[in-house]
């Protein structure tokens, strides 16, 4: 499922997470919440629904990760904010080790 990926795989996927510092915004459910939706997203079937992402959880889960997204108390603005920096951070790693310019689409 994380072939040729910058997640290779589940344990990857925790560093990444912890990379990006959800571990601070996040309770340890949201958390694992955040971790089944990123892994639905690599699977071929992935649509954007809940049920691509229950498969990953027992049927009586599928209600909480649809409270998770709805109603859980947690500031959008960090985790997007942690996630830009880090592919900025990437950007500028990629440019270092290639030499090639970026180019900017704004």
């Amino acid at each position: 499922m994380f072939q040729n990926l910058i997640i290779a795989n589940e344990l990857t996927l925790d560093k990444f997470l912890k990379e990006l510092k959800y571990d601070l915004y996040l309770t340890k459910p949201q958390m694992n919440h955040m971790k089944n939706i990123v892994k639905s997203m690599f699977m071929n079937s992935y649509t954007g629904k809940i049920n691509d992402i229950s498969k990953f959880l027992s049927p009586r889960h599928r209600t909480s990760i649809t409270r998770f997204l709805s109603n859980s108390s947690w500031d959008e603005s960090l985790i997007f904010n942690s996630l830009k920096n880090k592919v900025i951070d990437l950007i500028w790693s990629r440019l270092k080790q290639t030499n090639k310019p970026i180019y900017n689409y704004r």
